[in-house]
């Protein structure tokens, strides 16, 4: 399983590690183990501009790797952290339901 997402505008590293902390939050609710989730997260985010790309590969259901624009940023193994990540957005509890529902072929 992967999700390509393509940048239209900037953001910096932080920027997108906050808002994936906030979107896990948001569809899980206060769990203990979030900010292990978004530390090991951390290190995979680089600012991106307009034309950007990030690629999240599920490789297993305990394993993401995350590519931007072609080059591996890293490799995360936790427990279940392929659905918890890529649930931001293919879920049906994704902020823009009709966009997760279009990637999820729906």
């Amino acid at each position: 399983m992967a999700l390509e997402l393509d940048y239209k505008r900037g953001f910096s590293a932080q920027d997108l590690l906050r808002g994936t902390e906030t979107e896990i939050r948001r569809i899980e609710g206060d769990t203990n183990d979030i900010p292990t989730v978004i530390s090991l997260l951390s290190t995979c985010f680089y600012a991106v501009e307009d034309g950007d790309s990030y690629i999240a590969v599920g490789n297993s259901t305990d394993q993401i790797d995350l590519w931007r624009n072609g080059t591996q940023t890293c490799t995360v193994t936790y427990p279940d952290i392929r659905k918890r990540f890529l649930s931001i957005w293919l879920s049906d509890d994704s902020r823009f339901t009709s966009l997760s529902r279009k990637l999820r072929g729906l």
